[in-house]
């Protein structure tokens, strides 16, 4: 075999030039870039002398060692944007077409793919866009001591978790329990909340206006009719347990005046969860 790299340079460049890389600002290569150049390169290499065993082997420890350091990228980006839970932050967000500034006490955070955000009065704003960091502001005071609010990083572990928690029923001194999965971690005051998707539970009552009664022949019309919408309602569980929930309709089922439905976004205190799977 032959030590070299032997392909097609005219095919490679016109494929590459008809490609993404065309079209980049930047003058950096990611994964995806080095696979795609790989599988060229192996694409129009000359059959009568294709490219070296060591040669490829070579190749492919490189990109697996740049997969593992977009990996390693990665978590650091997200342990940084969780850093921020709680902090007040000055920065700017695009609407409009417009960069304006957002300030306020970072709500929860955001990752999507590769890029994370913090979000701030229910907007996304991008980490690169945050030129301050401050402590968090309440309406008691200007500033708390760092003592005074929850480090983020010891929670951020439930994060995609399966938990089961416990929040007030509506008979006095009882509980109601529910299993979910944790989308997020929030702040909201001084207090740290769970975001928690895929909680179950059977209507028990809706309070609908005059207006909804008549449009709706049941509680299940009226949900089918509200999935992706927030709603307030009495649930029960299978426990005969009762309480009130706000939340995302998810999905809907069953009767049609006792419908059972899967709520999303539904905040519970951490310290409300007792188990983890």
């Amino acid at each position: 075999m032959s030590s070299g790299i032997n392909f097609d340079i005219a095919n490679i460049g016109k494929e590459l030039n008809t490609s993404k890389y065309a079209t980049k600002s930047n003058d950096s290569l990611g994964k995806d870039d080095f696979l795609q150049l790989l599988v060229t390169q192996l694409k129009y290499q000359d059959p009568l002398k294709p490219m070296d065993d060591k040669e490829f082997i070579g190749q492919m420890a490189q990109f697996s060692s740049l997969e593992q350091m977009t990996n390693l990228n990665n978590s650091f980006v997200t342990n940084k944007a969780m850093a921020l839970m709680g902090k007040y932050v000055e920065g700017t967000i695009e609407e409009n077409g417009q960069m304006v500034e957002l300030t306020g006490n970072v709500e929860s955070i955001r990752v999507a793919g590769t890029n994370a955000f913090a979000v701030v009065n229910g907007k996304d704003m991008p980490m690169e866009n945050i030129y301050q960091i401050m402590e968090p502001k309440t309406e008691e005071t200007t500033s708390i001591g760092s003592s005074d609010y929850i480090n983020i990083s010891e929670y951020k572990g439930l994060i995609g978790s399966k938990v089961n928690s416990i929040v007030s029923g509506i008979e006095e001194d009882s509980v109601y329990t529910f299993s979910g999965n944790v989308q997020s971690i929030k702040v909201i005051g001084n207090q740290t909340f769970a975001v928690i998707n895929g909680i179950e539970g059977t209507i028990d009552s809706i309070a609908l206006t005059e207006q909804e009664q008549t449009i709706y022949a049941s509680l299940k019309a009226y949900l089918e009719d509200n999935i992706g919408n927030k709603v307030s309602a009495t649930i029960l569980n299978e426990n005969g347990e009762t309480t009130k929930i706000t939340g995302i309709v998810n999905a809907v089922a069953g009767d049609d005046d006792k419908p059972n439905v899967i709520f999303d976004n539904i905040n519970t205190p951490i310290d409300n969860i007792y188990e983890m799977f």
